[in-house]
């Protein structure tokens, strides 16, 4: 077996080999898949950023690709983490080649001082929250790691009918008559940058995170700027939804990246309301408000896929209202290294 690490110079076609692979693998007798997007890989394969370190992998056996995993570590908070995954073609699993290929990625992770890897790990919506009995589980937990947080993932098919987002946002309008909604896309104009960063770095410790071991992540205006620099290269677009309090400081957010290579499927990313802020409806309000914003500029894709730990019941009671419904379960299970 031979490990390779696809470096930042490497050729259009290795990174392509690496993505193909990695799609196969990721996408295989799966219904929820949402595998990265050859652009996206490139980007996190060949640009260097102030906030986060990647580093792919491939596994040889002879002149075959056989499996292809990656090592992420923020850099500007979280310092203590790393994440891996690991996959490999279909036709080469149960030969020991993702053991073999995931103590590679730990030692990657060691090596540049992480002491603990989080790993995503996915499977059917009938499995039990925590995969018991699941091959991708099971795999983890026999080489260390343990459940710490269950996520479903749900989809909605696009568009979302008019008239039940107008009934929506009535129903929601009377609760935040204070309140002000701002919609658009692409960069965060610099007047509400420092909320918006400052409300997204809080969202790993305000959501709950089960047993996982995260601090909140860096809310710099820099490093928001640096991640929308990425975003534009991997071609996606975001599209923001604030809520704006009488002072005009965003106090809730909602954010939905759509891929100008991907008409099947866009993502809802966070969405957040500042603590002192909450009872008046406004996670309701600006989800909403961004979807008609979204669909104003026409149908982004086909469906729209959003992911909400288990027990966040507000926030699944929120999508389900705009027709959201279950796909698959997504475990994070965290090892210490």
């Amino acid at each position: 077996m031979r490990f390779h690490q696809v470096a930042p110079d490497a050729s259009d076609a290795e990174i392509a080999a690496w993505h193909a692979a990695y799609v196969a693998s990721d996408t295989h007798a799966r219904v929820d898949a949402c595998p990265f997007r050859l652009a996206e890989t490139v980007d996190m394969v060949r640009v260097p950023t102030a906030y986060r370190w990647f580093g792919a992998w491939s596994a040889h056996r002879d002149d075959t690709l056989v499996a292809v995993g990656f090592v992420e570590t923020p850099l500007a908070d979280n310092l203590h983490l790393a994440q891996v995954e690991v996959q490999v073609v279909p036709e080469f699993r149960r030969q020991g080649i993702g053991s073999a290929l995931l103590a590679r990625l730990e030692g990657e992770a060691r090596a540049r001082g992480r002491v603990s890897a989080i790993a995503e790990v996915s499977y059917p919506l009938e499995a039990p929250e925590d995969g018991a009995g699941s091959a991708s589980a099971e795999f983890a937990r026999a080489h260390g790691f343990e459940f710490a947080l269950g996520d479903i993932q749900r989809r909605c098919a696009l568009p979302i009918d008019e008239e039940l987002l107008e009934g929506l946002a009535a129903s929601a309008a009377p609760h935040h008559a204070g309140y002000r909604l701002v919609s658009f896309a692409g960069p965060v104009p610099d007047e509400w940058v420092e909320g918006v960063a400052a409300m997204a770095g809080s969202l790993v410790v305000e959501a709950p995170m089960g047993e996982l071991d995260m601090e909140a992540e860096d809310a710099s205006v820099s490093g928001w700027r640096d991640r929308e620099a990425s975003l534009e290269r991997q071609g996606l677009t975001p599209w923001h939804t604030l809520a704006l309090d009488a002072a005009g400081v965003p106090v809730a957010y909602t954010s939905v990246a759509v891929s100008a290579d991907d008409k099947a499927l866009c993502h809802q990313w966070g969405t957040l309301v500042v603590p002192a802020h909450r009872g008046h409806r406004l996670g309701l309000a600006v989800k909403v408000a961004n979807h008609r914003a979204l669909q104003a500029e026409g149908v982004p894709a086909a469906e729209i896929a959003t992911w909400n730990a288990a027990v966040n019941e507000h926030m699944i009671g929120v999508n389900e209202l705009l027709g959201f419904h279950r796909v698959g379960r997504l475990g994070e299970f965290q090892k210490r290294l």
